[in-house]
């Protein structure tokens, strides 16, 4: 099945990869953790043959046609279909993101490597569930699932993130903010312990890396003040209904701020913010 990944099928007038229609299949069900990891392994090198984002998984013209008919993309970039697998199965998402020896093209890099796009990435948003799969033991989108017993390859995950995540800096993906808040307060033992003026040995084998840990938390940062932002315009907003105060007069055409904004900005504000509320 991965040999067939790099093979071209041809349907309806186009062609698509044999990883495309295999990752759209991988979004249900459960699949072996050995097959997930030389899947995943073999998906990366094809697309670091590929020299992403330069060509994509478009496949050329006419272009590729819609392989997803349950979410919401179209179900073109196979990694979303792969990272979804992943986060359903906690074992192998920490075994793929934590191998023996550092991969040459990381998984997270891979992923945060593709061109920024609107609505958001589906794939980021993947990798940001699998890296808390990965993390925590836990699949993010069971609602019964319990928290797991952190092990050191929990951890690894964890310090791996910190390191490729903190080095995009300002390009820090969007998408998987939320995702890396959940997973610092999974660790809130160590991201305390890192944060405390009293850590102050640098052989302390619980210390994250520090700088790498204020990058990535000033970029959580910019995600809290956004939330603030948007409570504070619900609030107006449930102030408003009451009576309380008046809605504000505009001048000219400006951005949409409808009821409907302001529910989608309500639903905005109730995301778990787990690391910022102590």
């Amino acid at each position: 099945m991965v040999k067939l990944g790099e093979e071209r099928i041809h349907t309806r007038g186009s062609q698509v990869y044999g990883y495309q229609v295999m990752s759209t299949f991988l979004r249900h069900g459960n699949w072996d953790n050995r097959f997930l990891g030389d899947y995943g392994n073999a998906l990366i090198a094809t697309e670091k043959k590929m020299k992403l984002p330069a060509h994509y998984w478009n496949g050329g013209l006419p272009a590729v046609p819609k392989l997803n008919f349950i979410g919401e993309d179209f179900g073109r970039d196979p990694m979303t279909g792969f990272m979804t697998a992943l986060a359903a199965s906690p074992g192998a998402a920490t075994e793929f993101f934590t191998p023996p020896s550092p991969p040459t093209t990381p998984s997270t890099c891979s992923v945060t490597a593709r061109p920024s796009t609107t609505p958001p990435s589906t794939a980021r948003k993947a990798t940001g569930a699998a890296l808390v799969a990965a993390a925590t033991g836990v699949d993010p989108n069971d609602v019964t699932a319990l928290p797991e017993d952190l092990t050191p390859e929990h951890r690894k995950v964890l310090d791996l993130s910190l390191q490729y995540l903190s080095a995009r800096g300002d390009d820090f993906p969007p998408e998987m903010r939320d995702d890396m808040a959940t997973i610092l307060s999974a660790h809130s033992d160590v991201v305390h312990h890192s944060a405390s003026s009293l850590s102050a040995d640098e052989g302390d084998a619980r210390l994250l890396d520090r700088g790498q840990l204020l990058e990535v938390s000033k970029q959580l940062e910019k995600l809290r003040i956004q939330l603030a932002r948007v409570r504070g315009l619900c609030h107006q907003r449930r102030l408003h209904c009451r009576g309380v105060i008046r809605a504000p007069q505009r001048a000219g055409p400006g951005p949409h701020t409808g009821p409907l904004a302001l529910e989608r900005e309500d639903r905005l504000s109730r995301l778990p913010i787990r690391l910022f509320q102590g």
